[in-house]
């Protein structure tokens, strides 16, 4: 092969690559420019939260908070917002989403005046076994005559955080592992794959059912512990009725699946400034954007080095 050829090659594959940079720039623009905030809240304080409590968000800061989101946003149910992304509605985008996860009782007793007062609709995931037991860490529980109140409100949608798979545990390995992905029996023995996901689909299966016991109706929603799972455990979800699910810290868009939504966690420390900017993102340019990819980039071919 001649030296005009090879050039002429090259030439091509750096048009083709050229192409390609331009249209993912354009992709991430797009992506960032329609960005939905899904919150995620856990417990709340009466008074300032400590360095800590990670997790604890006062019930001021909230109070602000909601007030805020209620004057300058689009606030719909997670089903709500799940729902338009399946049926690829347009999505405006001040859209923003409040979930709680675990079930802890300060989202009965500190927040649910608040949502009741601003009208914001919640969904609230629980873990069963937390429930059952009537703590969640150090902390007290909701109880099923809270649960039932705040779901017969209108206001709030209870959903599913694993029966009894919130936990992290040390593996045979002693690597500290989450339980719903961790593939060792309490015996010591390790699972099989077929065994791994049976236990997840099981554990799932038992969370629907006790939900449905006490609320009359089947959950569909699944958070998933410590955004800690994979393809197969996806699949053991929507066996065990679950269709839609939520994860990450990110980011969601009108463009996501809606069994990989994920959501933005808000901590004790944030400011209204920084709440402002975690709803409502800054929107970006092509040319922004083009830089955005290129950081990407970067940062990816230095992990592979």
């Amino acid at each position: 092969m001649n030296k005009k050829i090879l050039l002429k090659i090259g030439l091509l594959l750096a048009a083709f690559g050229l192409a390609g940079y331009m249209i993912l720039a354009g992709f991430i623009m797009y992506r960032q420019n329609h960005a939905i905030a899904i919150l995620e809240y856990h417990n709340f304080s009466e008074g300032p939260v400590g360095m800590d409590e990670p997790w604890t968000v006062s019930r001021d800061a909230f109070n602000e908070q909601m007030a805020y989101l209620s004057q300058n946003c689009r606030v719909v149910s997670l089903r709500t917002f799940l729902q338009e992304v399946e049926q690829d509605k347009e999505i405006p985008e001040n859209t923003v989403v409040v979930t709680f996860d675990d079930g802890y009782r300060s989202n009965y007793l500190l927040a649910f005046p608040i949502i009741k007062q601003y009208q914001i609709p919640v969904t609230i995931f629980i873990v069963g076994d937390f429930i059952e037991k009537g703590q969640v860490a150090n902390y007290p529980a909701l109880s099923w005559s809270e649960i039932k109140e705040m779901a017969d409100s209108g206001l709030v949608d209870i959903q599913s955080h694993t029966y009894a798979l919130h936990e992290m545990i040390t593996d045979a390995s002693g690597n500290e592992v989450t339980a719903l992905m961790n593939c060792t029996t309490p015996s010591g023995a390790r699972e099989t794959e077929a065994e791994h996901y049976q236990r997840i689909e099981n554990d799932l299966l038992r969370s629907s059912q006790y939900i449905e016991s006490h609320l009359g109706k089947k959950p569909d929603i699944l958070s998933w512990p410590f955004g800690s799972y994979d393809t197969k455990a996806m699949q053991a979800a929507k066996r065990a009725g679950f269709p839609y699910m939520v994860s990450r810290v990110a980011y969601s868009n009108p463009i996501i699946n809606v069994d990989e939504a994920n959501r933005l966690v808000v901590f004790p420390d944030m400011d209204m400034n920084a709440f402002q900017n975690l709803v409502q993102p800054r929107r970006v340019t092509y040319g922004e954007a083009l830089q955005l990819l290129w950081i990407k980039i970067k940062y990816h071919a230095g992990c592979l080095l």
